[in-house]
């Protein structure tokens, strides 16, 4: 239990530094690429016409899909329902 426990907080860190690290790095690339828009919460604010990136979204749920289908890779290693791992380690190694 505690093995997944510790597998479980890893992955949870490696996802939030990632985010952490990816969304200012991609955000002018989105912008650039034309993925912007304007923040409709700063009406009336001098705020007001600042393009934002509207596409960040996407890199949460990258990274999320990523660490997702990675763990059940991990948990799925060395178990099987019929006894036979070969499909699962010919995928990990």
């Amino acid at each position: 239990m505690r093995q997944v426990l510790g597998y479980s907080g890893g992955y949870s860190l490696l996802a939030f530094f990632s985010v952490l690290f990816l969304i200012p790095a991609l955000s002018s690339r989105f912008i650039q690429r034309g993925l912007k828009g304007k923040d409709m919460g700063r009406r009336g604010t001098s705020l007001e016409n600042v393009e934002i990136a509207s596409a960040v979204g996407l890199v949460c749920a990258v990274v999320f899909l990523v660490c997702v289908i990675s763990s059940q890779l991990w948990w799925a290693k060395g178990r099987s329902i019929d006894g036979n791992s070969d499909f699962v380690s010919a995928f990990l190694f």
